[in-house]
């Protein structure tokens, strides 16, 4: 159909050959633009249509795949024929997916059967062989990668985060993250245009989130940081050193510890368990005395702060200051109540920048 640009198929339980068809006539279909999927967990190869997606519609700029079961190494291999390559069109990728491993695997099925090598999904002859992929090159067409692998180690999920080289959005949430050490080379890198990550429910415990914290001021385009409901908030002590940081970080604009994820910044809809309003591991909202470090970076701190040892252009001030004035208390605080506009308005801000300019001349 030369006019279809959109599908989306939600919870229907296809016979398996209709599923390998459906798979079979992305081959051929070079107008769709957009693929959304959400099938029950358990019953249908995700690799197969992972594969026929990303290699056959050379004009899908979205990819969504929601409830799919799959071992790891079948969606980094799957990932990585399919976005890899010169001519990939996509620029947004929403994967939501029950991963395990093949010892997993193994570990859950010798019980019944001691044949670890029984195949999850079977082979269907009516499968014609995907094309091979041409020379793998690092995609610099995706800029929003959403990925929910779920109860997996940050060094799994980086696996496939690491193919990407232009990542602005990303969400990993619902991983089981003991260690943030593998973050480094999305976030320390000067070339990495990475600007939102998203950790919510990742198990996440306060030594590795204080090491996280220490390194905030060397993250020089992260603006948004959504790491609430993970255990590390049950520790005052890294709470305190978390926010502490924010002064030292000239990017980040936005922060959120706890409650339900703010529309303005969510990647996507709520949906699935890890996402109910309910969180076991909780915070209040950052106060508007500790908002200040994230609202002196979106009125402009950080060229203020690169011109510390140089002369500051007097063309760049009056934006910088007409910016900051613009700035409003959050809408949650109870400072913001029954207040007109005008005293919303945070001055702090403009008071700050300009305190600082004295000090500077």
């Amino acid at each position: 159909s030369p006019s279809l640009h959109h599908l989306e198929i939600n919870n229907m339980h296809f016979h398996e050959e209709t599923f390998v068809q459906i798979a079979n006539a992305f081959r051929q279909n070079k107008v769709l633009k957009s693929f959304n999927i959400t099938l029950p967990w358990e019953f249908y190869d995700p690799a197969l249509m992972l594969r026929s997606a990303l290699q056959g519609s050379t004009n899908l700029r979205a990819l969504t795949m929601r409830r799919f079961r799959i071992e790891v190494d079948t969606l980094v291999d799957a990932l990585r024929n399919g976005v890899c390559r010169a001519d990939c069109s996509l620029q947004e990728i929403d994967l939501e997916m029950k991963c395990f491993t093949s010892e997993d695997e193994c570990s859950t099925t010798e019980d019944e059967d001691d044949d670890c090598s029984k195949e999850v999904f079977p082979k269907l002859d009516s499968s014609p062989p995907i094309t091979p992929a041409p020379t793998t090159v690092p995609n610099k067409s995706v800029e929003t990668l959403s990925l929910l692998l779920s109860l997996q180690p940050l060094p799994e999920v980086v696996k496939v985060v690491e193919m990407f080289q232009n990542l602005v959005h990303l969400d990993i949430s619902g991983g089981n993250f003991t260690d943030l050490v593998a973050l480094d080379g999305l976030l320390l890198t000067e070339k990495s245009p990475l600007e939102r990550l998203i950790m919510y429910f990742c198990n996440i415990e306060a030594q590795p989130m204080e090491t996280f914290a220490r390194k905030l001021p060397l993250m020089k385009r992260l603006k948004v940081l959504v790491v609430g409901s993970n255990p590390f908030l049950t520790s005052p002590s890294c709470v305190t050193a978390l926010k502490d940081s924010l002064w030292r970080n000239h990017s980040l604009e936005i922060v959120c510890l706890g409650g339900k994820l703010p529309n303005s910044i969510a990647s996507r809809p709520d949906d699935g368990e890890w996402r109910d309003t309910q969180f076991l591991y909780d915070a209040p909202p950052l106060t508007n005395q500790e908002m200040l470090p994230l609202h002196l970076n979106r009125a402009g701190r950080g060229p203020l702060q690169v011109q510390l040892s140089h002369h500051l252009p007097l063309n760049l001030l009056p934006l910088i200051l007409e910016r900051a004035a613009r700035l409003e208390y959050c809408a949650y605080c109870d400072i913001s109540a029954n207040r007109t506009m005008e005293d919303r308005k945070r001055k702090d801000v403009v008071f700050w920048l300009l305190r600082n300019l004295i000090l500077i001349a």
